[in-house]
């Protein structure tokens, strides 16, 4: 049995190896006390006062200086293990440190905290095991019938030997010193287990051995034991009666000795003695006797060892028992040692996969920046043949200019200061021309956490690069049109209005007749001066408003307003109008809708548009004014029994200069602005103005404000308000609910938006900014949480792959995590919407999901529920 705690005593030149034992140890909890010497001399010095369990090796094999200290550590102290930690290069060194007395070794590079403890545990179990058959030291305890369990502490040493026990032993002792060195030294798993069990069965003087291991059977719903190796003696192999079954379950087994298996002790005898289930199918493959020894892997029941005597009825002694279930310590290491040889290879394999077929250039090198390996996307990127570049340094195919900084950071990295950096960087391909690449280059370490090699991996960015050149041109040369446009309707503003109030003014002179009588002809073309510049005064005010909104710099002052009072102000101005036309002007509001927050001189403006529009394109009837409490604000309607409007016209109605009567000869006057207007306003309040007609019947414009809200009122920029957010198709919606549920509530709220895709960002990005949302975009998982502490988003929109391998969802669980965050809406966005990925979405906590492409309409629905 192994003494809790462990004390190990690590021999090694320098402190790296032992800072990272340390931490290994300190990480799986387990009990140990860890010392250090530098020499073999300081070794044994030490353990000539202190008892150890085990010595952990640390000095270069290649070195006379290796296998002299493991010399004489294991001549001083020969029931201690030795564990050796070697480099790869030292391997074949290691074999013959085996050969020495070594227990085991461990690859430096390979070594994770569980392998450490497994080796040093079986280490110090096979020197035991080794120990107590040379002294012939063990313990029977009966567990009833023919089951046997062997453990340390009796001499049971007989007082006389006679020659052929003594040959046996000699002989068995031999088969398992053989056994274990085949385990120990031959890398080949399956040839080394073969070797070891044909050592085994000549030694113990058997007709086969065969293990077992032990797996759960998916169809049967029972565990089973699967034949993995078997060997059986030449010269009795046509006689017997081989496994024809494949598979042995364990309902073969007794409760009982399955029970004693399961705990680690061993079974067997004669089969004869042996219980009615097992008796029946042993006998069936003619065996007489049998000995079955368990192979634990941490504690755990991993299969079996098994002896068959199919000559003789034997009975198993106590020294075949305890010298077998050493080789069964062997065999489990020998298992680990290659399921961690598999995994490795298994992990070089895929990353190899990765390396070769990765659109991503992928560069290897040295700490002095000479190349190691690249893959074949970096050679197209640069255009040179991989042999070509392992002859180059980094600096080769750097631009000029990016090769001080980057060189800069290289070093940086070299020493220490840096685990990682990224910067996008001008490449020089081949043919000379210039590739800009978004370079991420990391530092990797070896067990020792010393700087191993680098890594770096480039992205193709060029053609990212040259449409943001395209957009930054677009955008300077819009900006630069937006100047020269109002530098435009600045001029125009002062160089028109200036004479028209001189003509305003004099024919208003004119028209009081203060310098003389006017007859009726002059009467008539003063008055049709007046009118004309009303008009023209109209139409430059309209243009400067509507140019004033579409470049965000029209300034809102939202008031709450008494909604009775605003109504009553703008029927009054458009009263007289009405009764020249004997039209019939009516007004009914609800009591509810009593306040609605609005710019007073803007929203004026649009109910005066709207019952002006009414009453000009209405010859009879009446012209009406309601207004009503809706869930998301205040909605006026001004209907009319006027000429209506044509379906196909509609798409036109609220674009500038659009007038639905297009001919020479119009009956109707106007510029087709005041409807325009009239909407963007609207929706710079974050409202809207829909529109229903039928022709010949008469038309429904209704206007859609805020309504009253407990938070304090503060002045709205048209370039943080919301414009419109999804144009009319080509009919109009006509059902008001439907048109007030693209309308937006709050300019206030906050979007973020994690994404991988950058192309797909942009898109989202610019649309919701638009919008007059505040939006966040970050494409590095790592600033995710953070980024919700200080941005404080109304919503976040996840995308489900995102960088560095990272998944939207684990990001989604961890935010959850977090009581103040549990809140806020969460709509993952995804590429594919697989059967059943919608419940794992719904499970991680998400609120709602995207399916890409996103369509106006989809985004439309998901901010009005979640933001209104």
């Amino acid at each position: 049995m192994i003494l809790e705690p462990l004390k190990i005593l690590l021999v090694e030149k320098k402190t790296a190896s032992g800072q990272l034992v340390q931490e290994m140890l300190r990480s799986v909890k387990n009990s140990f006390q860890l010392a250090r010497a530098t020499s073999a001399k300081a070794a044994l010095a030490y353990m000539a006062t202190e008892p150890v369990n085990i010595v952990l090796l640390d000095l270069p094999l290649t070195e006379k200086q290796g296998l002299k200290a493991l010399s004489q550590v294991h001549e001083n102290y020969p029931k201690v293990a030795i564990v050796l930690m070697c480099d790869l290069k030292d391997e074949a060194q290691a074999q013959q440190a085996l050969d020495m007395g070594a227990q085991e070794y461990l690859i430096k590079g390979q070594i994770e905290p569980q392998l450490l403890v497994r080796v040093l545990r079986y280490a110090i179990e096979r020197q035991q095991w080794r120990d107590m058959l040379q002294s012939q030291q063990f313990q029977q305890t009966e567990t009833g019938g023919p089951v046997y369990c062997v453990e340390v502490g009796k001499d049971i040493t007989q007082p006389q030997q006679t020659q052929t026990e003594r040959q046996e032993r000699d002989r068995l002792l031999e088969g398992v010193a053989a056994a274990t060195n085949h385990l120990l030294t031959i890398k080949d798993f399956p040839q080394a287990v073969t070797l070891a069990l044909s050592a085994l069965g000549n030694a113990c003087q058997v007709d086969r051995v065969y293990i077992f291991e032990n797996h759960l059977d998916p169809d049967r719903g029972e565990m089973l034991t699967s034949q993995r190796f078997e060997w059986t003696n030449p010269k009795v192999e046509a006689q017997i009666d081989n496994f024809e079954l494949q598979n042995l379950s364990y309902a073969t087994f007794s409760p009982q000795c399955y029970e004693n298996l399961a705990a680690g002790k061993p079974i067997g005898g004669i089969v004869k003695d042996l219980p009615p289930k097992e008796r029946l199918f042993l006998t069936s493959h003619n065996i007489l006797s049998l000995l079955i020894v368990p192979i634990l892997i941490e504690g755990k029941f991993w299969g079996l060892i098994g002896f068959d005597d199919t000559k003789s009825e034997r009975q198993w002694t106590e020294t075949e028992q305890a010298a077998i279930a050493a080789v069964a310590l062997s065999i489990g290491g020998a298992i680990i040692r290659n399921q961690t040889e598999i995994a490795r290879q298994e992990s070089e394999v895929q990353f190899r996969a990765i390396f070769e077929k990765s659109s991503i250039g992928i560069g290897l090198a040295n700490l002095d920046g000479s190349i190691i390996d690249t893959n074949p996307a970096l050679c197209k990127m640069l255009g040179y043949s991989r042999k070509a570049l392992l002859t180059m340094r980094f600096v080769d195919y750097t631009h000029p200019d990016y090769a001080a900084a980057d060189l800069k950071l290289f070093q940086e990295l070299v020493t220490g200061k840096l685990d990682h950096y990224e910067l996008e960087k001008l490449y020089i391909h081949k043919d000379g021309r210039l590739v800009w690449g978004h370079l991420n280059v990391s530092l990797v370490r070896d067990s020792s956490d010393k700087p191993k090699f680098i890594v770096g991996m480039i992205e193709d960015i060029t053609e990212r690069k040259q449409v943001e050149r395209d957009l930054r041109d677009s955008k300077e040369a819009a900006e630069a049109g937006s100047r020269a446009k109002s530098e435009f309707l600045a001029t125009m503003s002062h160089e028109l209005r200036t004479p028209l109030n001189a003509i305003l003014g004099l024919s208003q002179l004119l028209q009081q007749e203060l310098y003389g009588n006017l007859n009726a002809k002059q009467k008539e073309y003063v008055k049709c001066i007046h009118s004309s510049g009303e008009h023209l005064l109209a139409l430059i005010n309209d243009i400067l408003d509507l140019s004033k909104v579409e470049a965000g710099k029209e300034e809102l002052m939202p008031v709450a307003l008494n909604v009775q009072q605003l109504c009553d102000y703008c029927l009054n101005i458009v009263r007289d109008r009405a009764l020249n036309q004997n039209l019939q002007l009516s007004a009914q509001i609800d009591p509810n809708a009593d306040i609605c927050i609005a710019d007073e001189r803007r929203v004026k403006q649009m109910l005066l548009n709207l019952l002006t529009n009414g009453i000009k394109f209405t010859s009879k009837g009446k012209v009406s004014l309601s207004v009503e409490k809706v869930p998301l604000g205040i909605a006026f309607k001004v209907s009319d029994t006027g000429i209506g409007i044509e379906p196909s016209q509609l798409n036109l109605l609220f674009q500038p200069f659009k007038q639905l009567d297009s001919r020479l000869n119009r009956q109707y006057e106007g510029t087709g602005l005041g409807l325009a207007l009239t909407r963007k306003l609207a929706r710079l309040h974050g409202g809207d103005v829909t529109v229903k007609s039928t022709v010949g019947e008469g038309s429904e414009f209704t206007l859609i404000l805020p309504g009253y809200s407990q938070e304090p009122v503060r002045a709205v920029s048209a370039s943080s308000a919301s414009p419109l957010r999804q144009e009319q198709t080509k009919t109009e919606k006509s059902d008001l609910t439907k048109s007030t549920s693209r309308q937006k509530i709050s300019t206030s709220k906050r979007i973020l938006l994690m994404e991988g895709d950058e192309r797909h960002a942009l898109l989202l990005h610019d649309y919701l900014k638009s919008a007059g949302y505040q939006v966040k975009y970050i494409q590095q998982p790592n600033s995710f949480l953070e980024t919700v502490r200080y941005f404080k988003p109304s919503l976040i929109l996840l995308a489900v792959l995102l960088p560095n391998r990272v998944k939207g969802l684990d990001l989604l669980q961890d935010l959850r995590q977090e009581p103040e965050w549990r809140e806020i809406p969460v709509v993952i966005v995804t590429s594919k919407v697989m059967t059943g990925e919608r419940d794992r979405f719904f499970a991680a906590g998400a609120n709602d999901y995207l399916g890409k492409p996103i369509d106006i309409a989809q985004i439309e629905t998901i901010l009005m529920q979640y933001l209104s």
